[in-house]
């Protein structure tokens, strides 16, 4: 959306003329929808559907974990290490949770989006004396990603901007309560007060409430991941996705069979004026 309100008119018009020519256009969120609604001729033809996440995932989940380290509250963030991804405004919040809750230990599981990003983030945690409750575990996959989850207490990802983030529909599978910000597609697949908390963007002291907050309920914290999970299964498992995937291509399937047979009556009939003869000889 920025890209466009940010081009020129010639380059706004040449993608207005790319989505209109579609048969179909797939978004991931309402809010997208609404905004293409407004100059896609074929409204009809926008549809939402949700990523989702990959089968190995939710097979890794069902598998027996041991963690070794279940003396420590571990509150998780998946996502590239980069600052729209609210890391620093994350880092800001742990000395207030810290001292509320010292057993807790941040864990961060993406790989660099850029290089030197993660060693700012070990100078910060070092020069502010808490690097001991950070870890930095870089790409996780298989096995290990699914580990993580299940040994996390809570997922938290206060992003600046999102599209619609498939490390929140990991967590929402895993049956883990989630802070974030009401950014993206977020608004869409959760509910403040409900399946999450939302915090402000760039917030480090709502962060910090709000973790603390969820802590301190645990009745708040179970109810939110077991809405989560339900919400997963019903709304945005691959079976689910795949399900709407199919429907809609047979449904511009079948609206690219009615054009086109509307096209050749409309030809034949033109033809038939104009006294040309529709045989083809065959």
């Amino acid at each position: 959306m920025d890209f466009y309100q940010r081009s020129s008119p010639v380059t706004r018009t040449a993608i207005r003329l790319v989505f209109n020519r579609a048969s179909g256009v797939i978004v991931l969120s309402e809010k997208w929808k609404r905004f293409l609604e407004q100059w896609v001729s074929r409204k009809q033809r926008i549809r939402v559907i949700s990523n989702s996440v990959s089968t190995e995932f939710i097979q890794d989940l069902k598998k027996g974990f041991v963690d070794s380290n279940n003396a420590k509250v571990r509150i998780l963030s998946v996502g590239h290490l980069t600052e729209r991804k609210g890391v620093f405004e994350t880092l800001e919040a742990i000395p207030e949770v810290l001292a509320r809750h010292p057993n807790v230990v941040f864990t961060f599981a993406g790989p660099e989006a850029s290089r030197g990003i993660r060693q700012r983030m070990e100078d910060f945690c070092r020069t502010r004396g808490f690097r001991s409750q950070v870890e930095l575990l870089g790409e996780v996959s298989g096995d290990a990603k699914a580990a993580v989850f299940k040994s996390s207490s809570l997922f938290l990802l206060p992003s600046h901007a999102e599209n619609l983030s498939v490390a929140i529909l990991e967590a929402m599978c895993a049956g883990l309560p989630i802070i974030t910000t009401p950014v993206g597609a977020n608004t869409d697949l959760l509910q403040d007060g409900g399946n999450c908390l939302f915090v402000p963007v760039r917030d480090s002291r709502s962060i910090a409430k709000a973790v603390c907050f969820l802590l301190e309920n645990e009745r708040a914290r179970l109810s939110m991941g077991t809405l989560n999970r339900h919400a997963f299964e019903g709304q945005y498992s691959p079976w689910k996705i795949i399900q709407q995937w199919r429907s809609f291509y047979s449904q511009m399937c079948a609206a690219e069979s009615s054009d086109a047979q509307a096209e050749l009556d409309r030809e034949a009939i033109g033809n038939v004026r104009t006294g040309e003869s529709c045989d083809t000889g065959a």
